[in-house]
């Protein structure tokens, strides 16, 4: 429980650009007044939040003498859940750390709606019809983060009320019938999207006793609580369920007409392990999950290289053998400032320490959120990092060096790196087929399959059946 009773008066509210659930929370609770006793202004200020695409990592000593309070936008300071490495911190998300800061958790109906908004941010299995994944589609849709905001704060209030109150159903509606209506006005032309998302509804109206945050549950609250505005609210999370999946059936056309194949194999032990990597160029922030989908070659790691020039790089979750380490060290060492001789500016770590979990100074332009299985140079909630300098063809290089040890330690051997113990792994047992996927348009030399031991870190383990 924290007892400190110190206040610091507030003028302005900082979040990142397209807030996700934690941060939303957050903020409302500023809103409604809830930091007023610690944070005297923090409810006007949290009323008129300003947005930033990245912002100077400051101490919560400087951005309070400054009568600023950031929320889930400055790592290291109280409302953050990433340490100031930017490293996660386990099991807390920006919503829980301003419960406990504000002494909220005696309070049952916040205590859990803050659970919920945990349990999405940090638990994989969240499902497309919950808030958390409603509000990402909607920042891909809408450009707006305060229409956005207002949005999902409208529907928190609900879920917050009907907690609270109890109150009893009035008439008939429900996330089924509004969906119906819609259907009947023709709002949602496209056939297979549309057989799609009444496949959904359906599915969240099954889930509706199980997460305060899905959308079954939620348009329930908006109607119990009366809420003038419920239809509209409820057509504007369905736009944004039908207009994503029209981009994600797009992105999967993208990945499918940039198929260009490579095919690495490696052998060990008795069972066979298929690893598909896809380098794409795209603003498509679909990419990601339609690169996993059959139809676009099931990738388990994908590559993708905005117009900016940023890079993304995502691991298929439901692969648990699959760890980025020795990619995410060779593109940070690659990434490392060196001089005009190839020498490093300044002095370089262990190998190991080029694998270390969030922000790596002075690379500090590629977040790793190893958990996750994400490389990220740049981000919708953090767009403006510098983009990477390393050339498209560096990362399938990177890709295919990373796909066993033995051509990790000839990188390593070729560039002068030093060898290890830390960062030598264990051989599983196991065959493994990488298969690079390569975008048409950025050509590769081609590459000879050959037999060598394996293990990776595009790593990937064959335990024995």
């Amino acid at each position: 429980m924290n007892t400190n009773t110190k206040q610091t008066a507030i003028q302005h509210v900082v979040t990142h650009t397209a807030p996700h659930l934690d941060e939303v929370a957050s903020l409302r609770l500023f809103q409604k007044g809830y930091g007023e006793r610690l944070f005297p202004g923090s409810t006007e200020a949290a009323s008129r939040v300003l947005f930033t695409e990245g912002m100077q990592q400051k101490d919560d000593t400087f951005y309070d003498s400054i009568k600023m309070m950031p929320i889930g936008c400055v790592p290291g300071t109280r409302f953050n859940d990433k340490d100031k490495d930017g490293r996660r911190i386990p099991a807390v998300c920006t919503t829980t750390k301003v419960m406990e800061y504000l002494n909220l958790n005696e309070d049952k109906v916040l205590k859990r709606i803050a659970d919920d908004v945990l349990r999405c941010d940090t638990e994989p299995g969240v499902k497309n019809t919950e808030l958390a994944e409603l509000i990402k589609m909607g920042h891909r849709r809408v450009k707006d983060d305060t229409i956005m905001l207002k949005w999902a704060t409208a529907l928190l209030d609900a879920v917050h009320s009907q907690i609270t109150f109890g109150f009893a159903p009035i008439g008939r509606r429900t996330l089924q019938t509004e969906f119906d209506r819609l259907l009947d006005a023709g709002r949602f032309p496209d056939d297979r999207v549309r057989g799609k998302l009444a496949n959904m509804v359906k599915e969240s109206m099954e889930r509706k006793d199980e997460s305060i945050m899905e959308l079954s549950f939620i348009a329930d609250c908006l109607f119990r609580t009366s809420n003038p505005d419920a239809g509209d609210l409820i057509q504007f999370a369905l736009d944004h369920i039908y207009e994503d999946q029209l981009m994600f059936w797009q992105a999967v056309e993208e990945c499918r007409q940039s198929n260009d194949r490579h095919v690495i194999r490696s052998f060990d032990g008795e069972r066979p392990r298929d690893l598909r990597v896809l380098f794409v160029k795209s603003d498509n922030q679909n990419i990601i999950r339609a690169s996993r989908h059959r139809e676009a070659g099931g990738a388990g790691v994908t590559i993708i290289r905005n117009s900016k020039g940023n890079v993304t790089v995502f691991t298929d979750r439901r692969r648990s053998d699959v760890c980025l380490d020795e990619f995410v060290a060779m593109v940070r060492w690659l990434e490392w400032p060196k001089d005009s001789s190839g020498g490093p500016t300044t002095p370089m770590p262990i190998w190991k320490e080029f694998q270390v979990d969030g922000v790596m100074e002075p690379v500090s332009q590629w977040y790793y959120h190893k958990r996750a299985g994400q490389l990220l140079n740049g981000s919708l909630s953090f767009p403006n990092k510098p983009a990477s300098q390393m050339a498209s063809q560096a990362f399938i290089d990177v890709a295919r060096a990373a796909s066993n040890p033995r051509e990790v330690n000839e990188w390593k051997r070729v560039r002068g790196v030093s060898r290890c113990e830390d960062s030598a792994k264990p051989q599983p047992k196991g065959l493994t087929k990488i298969e690079l996927i390569l975008e048409v348009n950025d050509p590769v030399p081609a590459v000879s399959v050959s037999e060598v031991p394996t293990q990776s870190a595009i790593s990937v383990s064959a335990a024995k059946e």
